[in-house]
């Protein structure tokens, strides 16, 4: 049977990001314009934001969630200095879930409000902005 085509670009460009439901890091690399814009000087994130998106998607795979009963949290922690990509890497994440599970509500913490403001929210307007969900 036929594969029927719709016409919305929103519906086909869900359909085709359904396909990042539990790979975080192929959605990072697919979903936004590397080496454009912006982007121009970049290829994608580094090895440890890698590391941590890849881990994150085994971690999503093992739990099966099926959209209705409760699967155990994923925790995965990383510590270090300022600007080396935290908030870039935890507005990728937002923005996965955002793209990939409609409907979903979650929270996000900081130390401070301050810092949740401008740091934080402030990168996932940022890549918000520059993904192809962006609509």
């Amino acid at each position: 049977m036929a594969r029927k085509i719709s016409a919305d670009p929103r519906i086909e460009r869900a359909e085709f990001v359904s396909q990042f439901y539990a790979d975080p890091l192929l959605f990072v690399r697919t979903c936004f314009p590397w080496g454009e814009g912006p982007l121009a000087n970049s290829k994608g994130p580094d090895k440890w934001q890698t590391k941590y998106l890849r881990d994150l998607g085994e971690e999503v795979k093992k739990r099966r969630f099926n959209g209705k009963d409760a699967v155990p949290a994923i925790r995965i922690a990383r510590s270090s200095g300022h600007g080396i990509g935290k908030s870039t890497l935890s507005a990728w994440v937002a923005c996965w879930i955002l793209s990939t599970r409609p409907f979903s509500m979650g929270t996000v913490t900081a130390n401070t409000g301050n810092q949740l403001k401008s740091k934080t929210f402030a990168a996932i307007q940022t890549w918000m902005a520059r993904c192809i969900t962006a609509d």
